[in-house]
């Protein structure tokens, strides 16, 4: 089925209506665009704030040029979003950067809809919101507040990325911002609606300016129309008013207002979900604990978030305390005001009676004076805060707790999981919280019990990581490679394209090998540029440990305290694009050519030396695909299995190759993207494509304790455990741990060891724990 587009753009500003909106452009991918990109419609709506001195025509410019880039980027539809809005970033950021010096600066958000083969593909930067409404669904992607990250802010941008299911008669609405009356409550049943009723539900209860660009999707030919609010209800009056006289009665004008009244109210609402429980069920549960309706709220697909108010008990204590500082402020100053009076009094009696002999204050009388007048308020000021401190402190710790428990009690007692997901996610939230004000036995227990039952439904384990080295890397360096052998674990480090050797020293911690030489540099004939990756060698007569990869298809082979050779592969017709990636199984070499989207692989050969059989290749390399070739240009790592190759991609996205032999009758098919399998608590979609919320960089197989496929998530810090037919296994995500936290930033990348250790790296940092 093939869907149109009707768009229809609505901007309230100082109460005045405008149905033409800057930085918002639908459109549909001509002829000259990518292949992949033809058949889109794509809808972006580019919103700059700040002080800047941005045009109207510039901002339209922008979302014409990032539309441009849309369609006609090459990979999958994730990839070509996150391109437009990388580009859009790059150009706000230098424009700040050029009149930086004028104290003016811009900062944008952006918000992208793509319908690609029957689905809905969003990406988001800053308080962008996208609301999908349709017969029995309400859906809300987006952020908003302060901490969201804007365009033209910093280099690297992190956009929010997700996906929909579409269907005819469905409606979409783009805005900048969320708004409070904009909810399930008010909005559901909108599909059933005339435009006209649903621009009056998204004016009610309005009292800001606000941008909305709404689209109506009609079964048609892929094609994108421009619709009117009130067309509609034009048509619908005159209809009424040719059939009036025949079918209806006449009716009084309150009938009338009344039924008008009613036709806005017509659409269904959800009905408020209350807990199973009320608070005068549980037994001791203090008055200020609101679960459901108070302060804690749970959204599906949204983060928890706790209401930051301070209880009354606090607030009354807050008081309290302000009275008695000001109550001996104010004691104190009328003291000092009565002593400078007698003090007054009594110089002029002395001076009237001794007039010749002055009154001299001593220097040391002068400076206790000094100290008392100092000291006493301020010991009163500290003794107060210390007061409240301790006593505030226990308050809030006790009230989050009470919370806790409240919500261990409804967890218990919920039959339904996935409610019970939400309550044991309600109590990890409260108790961490709790904990920010103090850490007892208690609190540690829940907060382990919680997150023990959360995981166990998650299918998730925890590692409990510490420091592997008593060094860090060199400065700058990033790992994003970590493999490991008999011979000692081997690193690359992605910024300066050299491969690091550590190995395991007398006191249990790995030591860095200065003397392991594997770098860019001339050797012989050849000249290795920037090391992208490398592999570990089968036992060979020269004892070379690694072989490394350059991005010009030159070979290093190294091996400890002994310089490297080089070797350059055959160069394939055409040349080399883009080299990302290699893989190694049974003597062939593979080398993943992004830039050309070709995978090419070298048989081994022993004709140049007999004791570099299997690791030397001097023929010429053969094609991996056949007539099926995918797309590679977000390609970011591989690996392969007997015959199957998978290509690992930046949205997140798989792609499933199975090679057949010239001599076979099949040819090498592709499954692009493979679809995961995922079957946690709670999971909707259990075959996605892309894991929301997530961004995989990169990839390793394991085979003990059984064969699988690990995947790292930079988000979280989380390793995706997969079979070989890509379903979820469990996720192995970072144990909090006191004695050693772990970084703030984001991993560059890990690897798995044969004893079942992990090793996590965050650029020149390196961590290690077993795997349980």
């Amino acid at each position: 089925m093939t869907i149109d587009f009707i768009t229809y753009q609505l901007q309230s500003i100082g109460g005045k209506e405008y149905h033409q909106i800057t930085g918002v452009l639908v459109e549909r991918g001509i002829r000259t665009a990518h292949r992949h990109r033809q058949s889109d419609l794509l809808a972006l709506f580019l919103s700059i704030s700040g002080e800047h001195r941005y045009l109207n025509e510039e901002i339209d410019d922008l979302a014409k040029k990032a539309s441009g880039l849309f369609f006609h980027a090459q990979g999958s539809v994730t990839r070509a979003i996150q391109l437009v809005i990388e580009d859009l970033n790059k150009a706000i950021l230098e424009r700040n950067l050029d009149r930086g010096y004028e104290g003016v600066q811009a900062e944008g958000s952006v918000n992208i809809t793509v319908l690609h083969n029957g689905r809905l593909f969003m990406g988001q930067v800053g308080d962008a919101q996208t609301y999908t409404i349709g017969s029995e669904r309400f859906e809300r992607c987006g952020e908003d507040g302060d901490a969201t990250e804007k365009l033209g802010r910093s280099k690297r941008i992190y956009p929010r990325l997700y996906q929909s299911e579409i269907k005819a008669g469905d409606l979409i609405l783009m805005s900048p911002h969320a708004h409070a009356s904009w909810k399930a409550y008010y909005l559901s049943g909108s599909t059933e609606l005339m435009m006209s009723q649903i621009k009056r539900r998204l004016q009610n209860q309005m009292i800001q300016d606000f941008s909305v660009l709404a689209i109506k999707t009609e079964e048609g030919n892929g094609k994108v129309r421009t619709g009117s609010w009130d067309i509609e209800e034009e048509k619908s009056k005159k209809a009424d008013e040719d059939n009036f006289s025949e079918d209806q009665p006449e009716k009084e004008p309150k009938e009338i207002e009344q039924d008008i009244h009613e036709e806005e109210e017509s659409a269904p609402k959800k009905p408020e979900e209350k807990p199973q429980k009320t608070e005068e069920e549980i037994p001791g549960l203090p008055d200020v604990v609101h679960l459901g309706d108070g302060d804690i709220q749970v959204t599906a697909g949204e983060t928890e978030q706790i209401q930051q108010e301070l209880p009354e008990v606090i607030q009354k204590s807050r008081k309290q305390n302000s009275k008695l500082l000001i109550g001996l402020a104010r004691l104190w100053m009328r003291g000092k005001t009565a002593r400078a009076k007698l003090q007054l009094t009594f110089g002029r009696i002395k001076r009237k009676l001794v007039p010749k002999k002055p009154i001299i204050q001593t220097s040391e009388s002068f400076t206790w004076l000094t100290i008392a007048v100092l000291t006493v308020p301020l010991i009163i000021i500290l003794s107060s805060i210390t007061v409240y401190t301790r006593f505030g402190k226990e308050e809030q710790h006790k009230i989050f707790m009470d919370q806790a428990q409240a919500a261990v009690l409804l967890a218990e007692e919920e039959s339904d999981t996935i409610k019970q997901h939400d309550y044991w996610k309600d109590v990890l939230a409260l108790t961490t919280k709790a904990e920010e004000f103090r850490i007892t036995n208690s609190s540690r227990e829940l907060f382990q019990k919680a997150q023990s039952i959360i995981d166990e439904m998650d299918l998730a384990a925890r590692l409990d990581y510490r420091p592997a080295l008593t060094q860090f890397f060199p400065e700058g360096a990033s790992i994003s490679q970590i493999k490991a052998s008999s011979s000692g674990v081997y690193l690359l480090d992605s910024n300066s394209g050299n491969v690091l050797r550590i190995y395991l020293n007398t006191k249990g911690f790995y030591q860095l090998d200065e003397e392991f030489r594997c770098t860019p540099g001339p050797y012989g004939l050849a000249t290795i540029t920037k090391l992208v990756d490398f592999v570990i060698l089968p036992a060979n007569s020269k004892n070379f440990k690694i072989m490394a990869l350059d991005g010009q298809g030159n070979l290093l082979y190294c091996q400890p305290g002994e310089p490297p050779i080089s070797r350059t592969l055959t160069v394939p017709d055409g040349g080399w694009g883009q080299i990302i990636g290699t893989a190694y199984a049974n003597d062939v070499l593979y080398v993943i050519d992004a830039g050309k989207s070709m995978v090419w692989f070298y048989e081994g050969n022993s004709a140049d030396s007999a004791e570099m059989s299997g690791i030397v290749f001097t023929e010429s390399p053969t094609m991996f695909f056949d007539e099926e070739i995918p797309d590679l240009s977000g390609a970011v790592d591989a690996f392969i299995n007997q015959e199957d190759l998978y290509i690992l991609h930046d949205d997140g996205h798989m792609t499933l190759c199975r090679y057949s032999s010239p001599g076979e009758v099949k040819l090498t098919e592709c499954e692009d993207p493979a679809p995961f399998t995922d079957n946690r608590v709670g999971i909707e979609n259990t075959k996605p494509w892309i894991f929301m919320g997530t961004h995989f960089i990169g990839m390793q197989q394991a085979r003990v304790p059984n064969a699988s496929l690990f995947l790292l998530d930079d988000v979280s810090s989380a390793l995706y455990q997969f079979s070989y037919q890509l379903n979820l296994e469990r996720t192995l995500k970072p144990q909090t741990n006191r004695n050693y936290p772990m970084p703030t930033s984001n991993p560059s990348g890990f690897g798995i060891t044969p004893d079942q250790e992990v090793f996590l790296a965050y650029d020149n940092q390196l961590f290690i724990a077993p795997m349980k």
